[in-house]
Parts: C-alpha cells; sequence; structure tokens
C-alpha cells in the first residue's frame, strides 16, 4: 500500500503544478489580448461547462475507472491550454470548454481512487490524515512554482508558464497509466448508461431550479462568492499597474497562499460565541470594509495586508457558509447529498452569470469601480436577507 500512497501524493503534486504555472497570471496573460468582457465570458463557460458535465463525467468515471478519467482529464487539459495560447477568440472559449471538461474528470477521481485501494486491500485508512498532507502538498507547490511562474517565467516569456504546464500534464497522464488496480466497471451496455446519465443530469436541473425550501438562505450564502468573484479573478491586473510590480505579484501571491491558510486553520475559533449566521454577516461587513480600503487606500503594502486580510476572511465566511448549508439548509440525512450537490450546482450557474456581469462592468466602468459597486451591493443584499430571515423565524426552524 505505501507504492499507492506515494502514487497518490505524486499525482497530487503534479495536478497542482499543472494549474500553478499559470494560475498567477492567467488574466495578465489574457489581457494582452482580449477585452475584459471577453476574459469575463470566458471565466463564465469554465465554470458552467464545470457544472454541466459534473454528473456526466462523474457517471462516466463510475464505467470507465478513476485511472482512465484521470488520464482523461489530463487529455482535456493539454487541449485547453493549447487552444488558450492561440490568440483566437474562438479557440479561447473551446478552452474554457476543454478546462470545464478537465476539471469534471478530476474531480474526485484521484481521492476515490486511493480509498477504493485501501477498502480493497482492507487497509485501515486515516483518510483526515491522507487529506490533510496532500493538501500540504497542494500549498507548498502552489506557493512556490506560483511565485517562480510570477518573478521569473512570465517575464521571461508570456507562454513558458503554459507550456510549462502542458509538460507536467504530460507527466500526470504517463504517471496516471502506472495506477494499480482497475475499476470495476458497470455491465450495463451503453444504451442503458446513456439513459442514466440523461436522467441523473435532468434531475439535477430539475432539484436545482424547483428548490423552495431555503432558496432565500442560499442566496444568502452566496454573498461572498459575489462579493469575491473580482478579487479573485482580477487581483493581477489590479496589482500590475504598480511599480516594481513583479516584486508585488509574486508578494501577493505569498499573502493570498498563507492568508487561505491561515483562514483555514482559525476558522473555527472566529466569533464561536455567534450565531454562524450572525458571524458569517459580521464577516461579510468586514470583508466589505477591507475591499473597499484596497479600492481607496494609495499605500501599496496597505493594499497587499488588507487583501491578504480579505483573502482570509474570505475563506473562514465560506467555511462558516458550509456549516450553515448543513445546518440549517439540508433537511434529512437522506437528502443531505441531492441538497449539498443542488446548492453547488446553483452557485456554479451563479457565479458564471457574474463573471459576465463583471467583465462587462469592469471594462465599461473600470476594474477598482466595479468591485466597489459589487461590494454596495453586497452589502445592501445583506440587510435586506437578514431582515427578512430574521422576520422569518418559522423559515430557519420548522422549513429548513
Amino acid at each position: 500500500m505505501k507504492k499507492e500512497f506515494i502514487k497518490y501524493y505524486w499525482l497530487v503534486f503534479n495536478a497542482v503544478l499543472i494549474t500553478a504555472f499559470f494560475n498567477p497570471i492567467l488574466y495578465l496573460f489574457l489581457l494582452r489580448t482580449y477585452t475584459m468582457s471577453i476574459i469575463g465570458l470566458y471565466l463564465s463557460i469554465f465554470w458552467f461547462t464545470s457544472f454541466l458535465t459534473e454528473i456526466m463525467c462523474g457517471a462516466i468515471t463510475d464505467r470507465i475507472g478513476e485511472k482512465y478519467a484521470l488520464i482523461l482529464s489530463g487529455i482535456f487539459r493539454i487541449l485547453g491550454l493549447i487552444f488558450l495560447i492561440q490568440g483566437n477568440i474562438g479557440l479561447l472559449y473551446l478552452s474554457a470548454v476543454c478546462s470545464g471538461i478537465s476539471e469534471s474528470f478530476y474531480s474526485g477521481s484521484l481521492s476515490s481512487w486511493i480509498i477504493n485501494r485501501a477498502n480493497l486491500l482492507k487497509i485501515d485508512m486515516n483518510t483526515e490524515k491522507l487529506f490533510s498532507r496532500a493538501s500540504l502538498i497542494g500549498l507548498c507547490t502552489s506557493l512556490v512554482v506560483g511565485s517562480l511562474s510570477i518573478y521569473y517565467l512570465y517575464p521571461f516569456s508570456t507562454q513558458l508558464p503554459f507550456y510549462l504546464s502542458i509538460f507536467a500534464t504530460l507527466i500526470f497522464i504517463v504517471s496516471a497509466f502506472s495506477l494499480n488496480g482497475r475499476h470495476q466497471m458497470e455491465t450495463s451496455d451503453m444504451k442503458t448508461f446513456v439513459k442514466k446519465t440523461y436522467k441523473e443530469t435532468i434531475n439535477t436541473f430539475k432539484q436545482l431550479f424547483s428548490v423552495k425550501t431555503g432558496f432565500l438562505m442560499m442566496c444568502f450564502l452566496l454573498l461572498p462568492e459575489i462579493l469575491d468573484v473580482g478579487p479573485s479573478n482580477q487581483w493581477q491586473a489590479v496589482f500590475s499597474s504598480i511599480e516594481n510590480n513583479q516584486n508585488v505579484l509574486s508578494v501577493l501571491w505569498i499573502v493570498i497562499t498563507v492568508s487561505g491558510l491561515f483562514g483555514s486553520l482559525i476558522s473555527s475559533k472566529v466569533l464561536r460565541k455567534a450565531k454562524d449566521i450572525d458571524a458569517f454577516s459580521i464577516l461579510i461587513t468586514i470583508d466589505c470594509i477591507l475591499i473597499l480600503i484596497i479600492c481607496l487606500v494609495p499605500a501599496i503594502w496597505i493594499k497587499v495586508l488588507s487583501f491578504g486580510l480579505h483573502v482570509m476572511m474570505n475563506t473562514i465566511t465560506n467555511i462558516k457558509a458550509d456549516v450553515i448549508l448543513h445546518a440549517n439548509i439540508v433537511k434529512s440525512d437522506a437528502g443531505r447529498n441531492t441538497t449539498v450537490s443542488t446548492y453547488y450546482s446553483f452557485q456554479s450557474v451563479f457565479i458564471s452569470f457574474m463573471l459576465v456581469i463583471n467583465g462587462f462592468s469592469s471594462e465599461k466602468l473600470g476594474i477598482i469601480e466595479t468591485w466597489i459597486v459589487t461590494l454596495v451591493v453586497v452589502f445592501f443584499l445583506l440587510i435586506i436577507l437578514r431582515f427578512y430571515l430574521d422576520r422569518q423565524k418559522q423559515f430557519y426552524h420548522d422549513e429548513i
């Protein structure tokens, strides 16, 4: 089983390495050729494709096994990267589709493989320890490689990070071929398989658009995602305009990574005596103030510090949102997976819609101006939704 663990950690490292090369500079690279509205649409297509193909790719993985799902993920990733660097708007959108499919095939496949192997070999495995180590590997890889990409690779050649990502993906595919333990394929014929996949997809859409109980709470939990649509995707463009921007961007990448980790570590200790919904509201308010400081204060290191605090607050708020989701929206254990999947599907569709709006608004008003408008809208939505939810005490306890 030791060999399986080594393969698992190696593939985790490879998967993070692939995206770490280009993630910190992607928006800057695209801005060289495309407008912000086109980039917003590109990001939106990626999110929406991931949502549309998640169930289908999961069903295909059940049939062909995790090994071949990971290989397909790598193939679609390479296609997406090749299309991305061509400078053609049609291929850019096709790149978003391929990258979205790649994410769907990768999602959960690697973790499912290692757990299935442990169960097959009857190994008592500490999954929390396993995933914790994987998270640490991912964090360190992203931190180091992302900084190198910003400071050295991208200034040397704007396309170099993408070529290195393609090379890393080839290594990932070759490594995936070495995985042991072929998944037991379903014996149903292709017609039955297609019908089953289609039915699951349609049922998810019905769940998504027919949710009545907890709908307002779901909208409430999306507020931190709305607030972060601009900062999470456009921080490179905002900070690249500053003098000595390569130094600032590399430092900021480290700040973002460390802040996200620190936020995860302290989330359970932040406002722990307050009710979850109150803590959630307070954190969003603080986050709005932090983004306002980023937008209005000219001092660069105050901007960097505030952005790091924003990442930390956003991480904590999203963790609180997960707690509220399971405590207040999920009706029963029997329907937990369906409800949670419905929420995340709703989240994906909404974010894809917001990315388009953010792109067009950034082009017409400016990036900073769009961030300010967004935080004002989020703050007013917070007040309105809290006012309504606080009046609907019945909504909290009986319906949810």
